[in-house]
Order: structure tokens, then sequence, then C-alpha cells
């Protein structure tokens, strides 16, 4: 995989964008708008302004007048940093830790959560729970290993939980990483009790750092970018973690590196709700307030085979486009898609497992639900960030 970073213009607009590339083809697109911060991540000093005991949440501001939704439920460790005397249960006016986990989608409020996570390239540190744990993506005979790093780390204030990259990563790799980070969550309790409210205690890294660590250390291949603020940035981590990362610098005053890698394309290929598939069949990918549908249909396809083999043909092709749309898109909650139907359940069984076996190279949880009895394929996406299409539609 590989991954690049540069600025193209989106409407009226000159965007920061980063992608994930796969043999050519763009998986993962993400657009930072002039003048709008990205606070996915970022740790603020927040005042309660009310609690909904009825619906399980609080509303809490993270800056003058920016309201956000917190589920109760998420508080059990909340850091306050207010006197507040022998109270316990959470009330108006106390200020407490929080961290951005989703941003505002359509009608709905930012979310904060109180269990906050601080990512490195191998761990994240939690403070929701003390639980030490592996990724379930970690093959077992990795896994025996890296628990037995964690047994020897006794009682944490944190939780720790070990990432994919982990994998290929010595135990000297884990112990710096975990100093670091340590060091990062004891500054950010220390300096909550100090701080005014509304102010900013930790701020994420850059959104492309967070998609660099998202790519399995195996896979990435090479880093490309054209913006010298960005190449003097990786070039700074590399240095410092002695990730062995292929970082290039990329310019030719001709050829843009967005015109390079057509995304001026990916972005029309976004907007488009049809997409075709190279077999002449083609979705057509709905995205509602509820849930996003996803309809298949067979098209221009002229298959020599009988009707049960063509349509499995193009279901597998098509299950296969569908993950890479809802990962391109940032297409997310409840998902249903409407395949061909076809007759025997052998190839439902083996459609519906297929998809599962590619939902896992996702960097967000997905999971694949159920087949309904009307045929529809049921599956969930983590909902962190707005689809896509509409950051670009604002930007136009």
């Amino acid at each position: 995989m590989r991954l690049i970073i540069t600025r193209m213009p989106v409407g009226t607009n000159t965007v920061e964008t980063a992608v994930i590339q796969d043999e050519g083809r763009t998986v993962e697109m993400r657009l930072k708008g002039p003048e709008k911060p990205d606070v996915i991540g970022n740790v603020y000093v927040a005042k309660v302004e009310n609690v909904a005991v009825h619906i399980g949440a609080a509303f809490v501001q993270i800056l003058p007048g920016v309201r956000c939704y917190l589920q109760l439920n998420e508080t059990g460790n909340a850091v306050f940093c207010s006197p507040r005397g022998n109270q316990t249960a959470l009330r108006p006016g106390d200020e407490i830790l929080v961290q951005v986990n989703k941003e505002a989608v359509r009608t709905k409020l930012p979310s904060v959560t109180c269990n906050i996570s601080i990512p490195g390239r191998y761990l994240v540190l939690t403070t929701g729970s003390r639980i030490k744990g592996v990724s379930q993506k970690i093959h077992a005979s990795d896994t025996a290993r890296l628990k037995e790093w964690l047994a020897q780390k006794g009682d944490l204030p944190f939780g720790l939980i070990i990432r994919t990259n982990a994998v290929r990563a010595g135990i000297s790799d884990l112990e710096d990483e975990l100093d670091r980070l340590k060091a990062v969550y004891e500054r950010m309790i220390r300096d909550a009790k100090s701080r005014t409210c509304f102010s900013l205690i930790y701020q994420a890294e850059p959104f492309y750092m967070e998609m660099m660590r998202s790519i399995p250390a195996e896979e990435l291949q090479d880093i490309l970018t054209d913006l010298p603020e960005c190449y003097s940035s990786l070039s700074s981590y590399a240095e410092r973690t002695g990730d062995p990362v292929k970082l290039s610098f990329y310019k030719d005053d001709l050829l843009p590196l967005y015109k390079l890698c057509s995304l001026e394309t990916t972005v029309s290929e976004i907007l488009n709700k049809k997409v075709w598939l190279k077999s002449g069949g083609f979705l057509v990918i709905e995205s509602t307030e509820a849930f996003v549908s996803i309809d298949v249909n067979s098209g221009k396809f002229e298959g020599r085979k009988g009707r049960e083999e063509t349509y499995q043909k193009i279901n597998l092709e098509a299950a296969a486009e569908i993950v890479r749309q809802i990962r391109l898109r940032n297409l997310s909650g409840i998902i249903l898609v409407d395949f061909i139907n076809t007759e025997i359940e052998e190839n439902r069984e083996q459609l519906f497992h297929i998809l599962k076996e590619y939902l896992k190279n996702d960097s967000l949880k997905c999971k694949a639900i159920d087949i309904t009895p009307l045929h529809i394929f049921e599956m969930t996406r983590k909902k962190t960030r707005r689809p896509l299409a509409d950051e670009i539609r604002e930007l136009m």
C-alpha cells in the first residue's frame, strides 16, 4: 500500500488530502478543509451543561458554544478538574476531561468520552479501564509472546492494547513506546488539574499520521508527499521512532501530485451514487439518515454460464467493491446490501463468508451481522466522521 499526502482543489477551496492506494486504486481518502480544525482525538477540559438521566447522557461544552454528547456509561473513570466536595454523580457545572471521538454528523452533535485513548504505532493507552489486551487481528502464534510482555508490566494506572503493527516490533520498541505514551498520559492528567475550562490538553497528531498507523507495517510500501511540512514531520517521526518508513518527496511543476494520482477522478467517483463493475454489473449506493443502502445489479453483464453461476460471479465481484466503497466514502452505521438473489443457499453462505473476510481489511471496526429472510445482507461500521461526500459538497 502507498500513502500519498498532497493538496488539491475541491470546488473553490484547496484542501490538504491524504489517500491510501492499494495496487494503484484509492481505498481511503481524507480531506482537511481550510479554516476547519480537526478535533477528533483532541482532549479538552469540558464543562457539563446539563445531565439527562432519562436518556443516559450529559451535554457538555468543549469550547464556548460547542455542545457535545456524552454517554453517562462512559464517565466511570472521569477525571474531574474542578472541586466537587462529597458529590459522586455528574452534575451541571462540573469540569471534566473528555476526548472527542465522533464529529457532528448531519443533525447529531459531536460525541465525546471520558475513556481517553492515546494511540502509538504499536500500542494504545486507554483510561477507560485497566484491561491489557492484544488485537484480535494478531495471529495466535504471535499472541503468546506479546501477552507475556504485557504480563510483565504488572499493575498499571491505565489500560494497554497491543496493535497489529506490534507483530514485527522488538521488545525494546514496545518499551520505548510505552514510556512515551505513559509520559503523555501523566502530563495530561497533571495539566488537567491546573488548566482553565475549555483548555486543549492534548492535541491529536495530524490525520495523515493516523492513516499511516492504520496500515500494517508490512503492507506500507512507501509514503509520497509534495508538502515540505509533511515531509519534515514524517522524517522527524521516523528518526524519533526508528520506524523504517520509505519516504519520498515529489516535485514536478508540470504534473502536480494530485493529478498524477488521479485524485480528481476519485472525488467524482465518491459523489456518484452509481459504481460500475468490470463485469458490466453496477452498484447503486444511497445514504440516508438511518442507514446506507447498496443495491447490486447485473447491468451489462453477459455471462455464458447458467444464471446461478452468473449472478454469483457478479455478487462476488460486488462484495470486494462494496467493501472498498464504504471505506473510500467513509460510510458507517447500519449498511444494508441487496445482492442479486441466488436460489442456492450455499452460494449465499459463501458470499457472506467472503464479505466478512474482506471487512477485516478495513481500518475501522466492521461487522457482517446476518442475512435477513428477504436475503438482505446486514453489516455495521463504526461511525467517527461524516460521510466523505458530505465534506466534499460542503467545500464546493
